[in-house]
């Protein structure tokens, strides 16, 4: 594996010298982090819809063409649970954890793109990469196990992210692995 990635990285080219197998799996890390930060707006755009005590449709399926949907699914038991928000007796509704997602994400789509584009990659780059993208495993495991064993549900938008979360995190480990 390490043969044939660093070969593509050469082949590649890239600012500041060859793209490093560490620069071209942080690539890996930033599209990961587009696909959660879309799956994280998506339900972020949902809870908020909801905050006018309406009947709305929502994002329950991410197959091309498939739109939001009214009645009962998964995604709107979670969504409707005690879990989905911080600070609900404080803030009308409270602030969807999936707001907080966006930012995580947001941010290691910031840093990993940082790194792809930085001439030399330093191995503490990558650590903090890999260290970051825990964060959203993390919260991932946590969720995971309230959907199914509280709320008895799950979400495939929220399913969505914590496969984004697993995939920027296996390539910080593939980059760390690789890095100088």
């Amino acid at each position: 594996l390490n043969d044939s990635a660093d070969d593509l990285a050469a082949a590649l080219g890239g600012r500041g010298g060859p793209l490093s197998a560490s620069r071209l799996l942080a690539v890996g890390v930033f599209l990961g982090s587009l696909a959660g930060a879309w799956f994280a707006g998506l339900s972020t755009s949902d809870f908020v819809a909801h905050l006018d005590r309406q009947v709305h449709a929502i994002h329950c399926a991410f197959r091309p063409g498939a739109g939001p949907q009214l009645g009962e699914s998964g995604c709107k038991a979670v969504m409707m649970s005690p879990y989905s928000s911080f600070f609900r007796d404080q803030l009308w509704g409270g602030l969807p954890v999936a707001l907080w997602a966006l930012a995580v994400f947001a941010f290691l789509a910031y840093r990993s793109l940082a790194i792809a584009l930085r001439g030399q990659v330093r191995r503490s780059d990558t650590f903090f990469l890999l260290a970051a993208t825990c964060l959203p495993v993390g919260m991932s495991v946590i969720y995971g196990y309230l959907a199914v064993l509280e709320v008895g549900a799950t979400c495939l938008i929220c399913v969505g992210i914590y496969v984004s979360s697993g995939i920027c995190l296996l390539f910080a480990v593939l980059a760390h692995g690789m890095a100088p």
